[in-house]
């Protein structure tokens, strides 16, 4: 006798507020098939840390400059922690942001953000030193993509509190975690930032 296999209906995780004035054809872009059961809503997501200047500042510059070449669905608040290469050196802040998946291959993306990077003056000269900036794709939609500069998922967000920490505020999340199971305890732990 075989088994049977029930699928569920399949749900849609609504829309938060931020994004209720989008066009149909920016709403239709969010969403997109998981596997089996569930609408699979996290797009474009964008991770931002900055140890180095004016941190809050730097994020905020980075999230207007985001803003520019991709809809924003929503930002997580501030999260503060030592640098895990560095944990003598200044502190990051760190937030993740979300977007409406965007009509640019994986590559344009990462070209994008890199030039972020660049026009706020990072500097890549020691490996893991501080950073005005620094920008990680960790997910575009369920895009698996390894490329000479590029890995999606980003291959060490749920080792990190202060990527997951942010992430778990942002609609995406539930898929997500269902998708991929971060890690319940980090080596170096991130805090809410309060200014």
């Amino acid at each position: 006798m075989g088994s049977r296999i029930t699928r569920l209906p399949q749900t849609v995780i609504p829309f938060p507020p931020i994004i209720k004035n989008l066009t149909a054809k920016e709403k239709n872009l969010t969403e997109g098939p998981l596997e089996g059961n569930l609408v699979f809503t996290m797009a474009l997501v964008i991770a931002l840390g900055s140890n180095e200047g004016r941190r809050k500042f730097n994020i905020d510059k980075a999230l207007s400059l985001l803003r520019a070449s991709f809809t924003e669905v929503q930002v997580a608040q501030l999260y503060e922690s030592l640098d895990i290469y560095n944990p003598e050196g200044p502190p990051f802040l760190n937030t993740v942001a979300q977007y409406v998946r965007p009509e640019k291959n994986p590559r344009n993306i990462l070209n994008i953000v890199l030039n972020i990077e660049k026009t706020m003056g990072r500097k890549r000269l020691a490996p893991k030193g501080p950073r005005v900036i620094d920008l990680d794709i960790l997910f575009i939609n369920d895009l698996t993509v390894q490329e000479d500069g590029l890995t999606l998922p980003h291959p060490r967000w749920a080792e990190r509190s202060f990527v997951v920490r942010p992430l778990s505020e942002l609609p995406c999340f539930d898929d997500i975690k269902f998708k991929y199971p971060p890690k319940i305890s980090f080596p170096i732990e991130a805090h809410l930032y309060r200014s």
